[in-house]
């Protein structure tokens, strides 16, 4: 994929070659990221709400608890409500 997207810059394929020789293509899988969801569902989600604009307000709410949860540093929440939600699948 980022060989292909070097094709399409219009440079020469020797420098292309070389630029592609010093891209890590394993990176993700050396330092994966701790968290890789976008939200934490919660038991809210589930009620079965057929409105999707106020499931799109729940799951918006979800994403921002999320993301003030990560600035805080709060992994041990993220993580027991993330099991918590898997268990109850």
């Amino acid at each position: 994929m980022i060989k292909y997207l070097l094709k399409n810059l219009k440079l020469p394929i020797e420098l292309i070659n070389v630029i592609y020789s010093y891209v890590d293509l394993l990176v993700e899988i050396k330092q994966p990221k701790r968290f890789w969801f976008k939200r934490l569902i919660s038991k809210d989600y589930f009620y079965g709400f057929q409105d999707s604009i106020l499931q799109k307000v729940i799951l918006k709410q979800e994403e921002k608890t999320l993301q003030i949860l990560l600035k805080n540093r709060a992994y041990n929440i993220i993580n027991n409500i993330h099991n918590s939600n898997i268990n109850t699948l």
